[in-house]
């Protein structure tokens, strides 16, 4: 599904587009593309859950053409879940400085392939924000936003 705010209409630090939280039964979905969200919340969200899969995944975090933000909405955070697997992520998507377009917390058993992002026209400095930055036994670890990334896997 397609989902687009107006960043007024999301400006609450919890708001999401999309929460999955302690879901253990299998979910999937398909072709999920939330865009324009306020700078200062997530787009998805998938907390204390298991079995979820993600077949295409699109985001955009610009409202408007070339403009500045110190702060991005962040696309997807998966916190202390398992057996999560996205397949395939695009879209006009920044960052915030030194966060991940996807933010990986302490979670297991994830796999997340053909990662890309447009952002090359727009202000973007790929080197200083990561495609996915993981939080795992109490170390951080990212992948620069400035590749393309085929595969990630966390056990």
């Amino acid at each position: 599904f397609h989902t687009w705010l107006k960043p007024r209409f999301s400006q609450h630090q919890e708001s999401r587009y999309l929460l999955i939280e302690n879901t253990t039964e299998p979910l999937n979905i398909y072709s999920i593309c939330p865009e324009y969200a306020s700078q200062n919340t997530t787009m998805i969200e998938i907390k204390n859950s298991k079995n979820i899969n993600i077949f295409g995944l699109k985001t955009e975090t610009y409202y408007k053409f070339g403009e500045e933000r110190d702060r991005f909405t962040t696309p997807l955070i998966i916190n202390d879940s398992e057996n999560i697997s996205i397949y395939s992520h695009d879209g006009k998507t920044e960052a915030t400085k030194g966060e991940g377009i996807i933010e990986l917390n302490n979670s297991r058993n994830v796999t997340i392939t053909n990662l890309f992002r447009w952002g090359k026209i727009y202000l973007s400095k790929p080197e200083e924000f990561y495609m996915i930055r993981e939080k795992h036994d109490n170390k951080t670890y990212g992948l620069k936003a400035d590749h393309l990334i085929n595969l990630f896997k966390r056990n």
